[in-house]
């Protein structure tokens, strides 16, 4: 058997090379939630037969000695699924980057309404079927279609929430040519990243000096991580996708999906492209490439530059250079005294993290520091007049 799986994959690589641009790939937009009572039928193929059906079924007449919450797809004729059998057969939630083919999994036609989640409760007494229940992300329901020259291998991708109580069909693919494998979330396009901005907010000269943030695509099911591309403003016609596919991974910053906005800053050992640490003097803009991360043959996506910025003396932007600003530490605070008003105080760590904003009105602040660990922190203080940095040590 794992002979087979060996040899399977080995094929899938050579087959998938070859026929990559035979993937049919429909997105949902927007996606349709299933809730209440809601049956969907599934045309993938668009031949004007029903392949598969999504059905989501709420009964609660006689509720609470007897109700349900039912997630079910029902498969047409000679189609199957992916399953498991325990007792009655179930549709696995499979990852990203499972591979279909014909020896990898159960295949299951032999019941109708296969459950991915169902709950249901008879004369008071809840059971639970199906191995959908309490997922908190995306899954794929793997299927093969009949088609007059063969089997169409391809998947459904679905959310189903932890309750049962609705599911949402968010898109799916499939292999246009017969018999030919493939893997889940293969064809899912990788997006650019968008709002991406760069700004300068600290005095070190070095890449600390430096906070990007981005807001990623929608959809970072079939992203990898992201790549932070500093360039110098002199060579940005050179780095196209390719080009940024190839940078030395020493010489970019890496970011990894989960979040819904990104912000951070770039440290003192950050390169350029060129291999080149950031410095004063220089003309830069930022790119971010998208990497996939299908198994075989992933797609990237390169955003537009950044606006062109450089480093400059914060200090400097604001003038009277003459103004007294007093910071010290005692009992726990941290005291700040202006002779113009402060506007805000902004607390990071050595790495650039923000940890505390504090804003203001007046001629003096007092900041609590017992909610932080021991250590150093930046202070970066905004007044009427100017902006500096301070550091401080937080020793009790």
């Amino acid at each position: 058997m794992k002979t087979i799986y060996i040899f399977s994959i080995i094929l899938f690589i050579v087959l998938y090379t070859q026929v990559n641009g035979q993937v049919k790939y429909v997105d949902i937009e927007p996606d349709i939630r299933l809730e209440g009572v809601h049956h969907l039928n599934l045309d993938l193929d668009s031949n004007g037969s029903i392949d598969f059906r999504l059905i989501h079924d709420t009964v609660l007449a006689n509720w609470p000695n007897e109700g349900a919450q039912i997630n079910v797809i029902h498969h047409m004729g000679m189609n199957e699924i992916v399953g498991q059998e325990s007792g009655h057969f179930y549709p696995k939630p499979l990852a990203f980057n499972t591979l279909l083919f014909d020896g990898s999994k159960s295949w299951g036609i032999f019941e109708d309404n296969l459950a991915l989640y169902v709950w249901v409760i008879t004369g008071g007494v809840l059971s639970h079927h199906g191995l959908w229940r309490y997922l908190s992300d995306d899954r794929f329901v793997g299927f093969r279609m009949q088609s007059d020259q063969g089997q169409l291998y391809g998947w459904i991708r679905l959310f189903v929430s932890p309750d049962g109580k609705y599911m949402v069909f968010r898109d799916y693919a499939y292999m246009e040519l017969p018999d030919i494998p493939m893997l889940t979330g293969q064809g899912i396009p990788i997006k650019t990243v968008e709002k991406l901005e760069v700004s300068d907010e600290f005095d070190f000269g070095d890449g600390r000096d430096l906070q990007i943030s981005f807001s990623p695509p929608q959809d970072e099911i079939a992203l990898s991580h992201y790549r932070v591309l500093v360039i110098k403003s002199s060579a940005i016609g050179s780095i196209d996708l390719l080009a940024a596919t190839n940078v030395p991974v020493g010489n970019v910053t890496k970011v990894y999906p989960g979040t819904n906005h990104y912000s951070f800053f770039l440290n003192e050992n950050t390169k350029d492209v060129d291999g080149e640490c950031i410095k004063t003097g220089e003309e830069y803009v930022v790119k971010v490439l998208s990497l996939g991360r299908l198994l075989d043959n992933p797609e990237n996506a390169l955003s537009a530059p950044s606006a062109p910025f450089s480093l400059n003396k914060l200090s400097a932007i604001k003038e009277n250079a003459k103004e007294d600003i007093s910071v010290s530490t005692s009992n726990n605070q941290c005291i700040i005294s202006s002779d113009s008003k402060i506007i805000t105080i902004q607390l990071y760590n050595l790495n650039g993290q923000l940890y505390k904003t504090v804003n203001s009105n007046s001629n003096y602040v007092t900041i609590n520091l017992g909610e932080f660990d021991r250590g150093a922190l930046i202070l970066r203080i905004e007044t009427e007049q100017k902006i500096i940095n301070r550091k401080i040590y937080i020793t009790f």
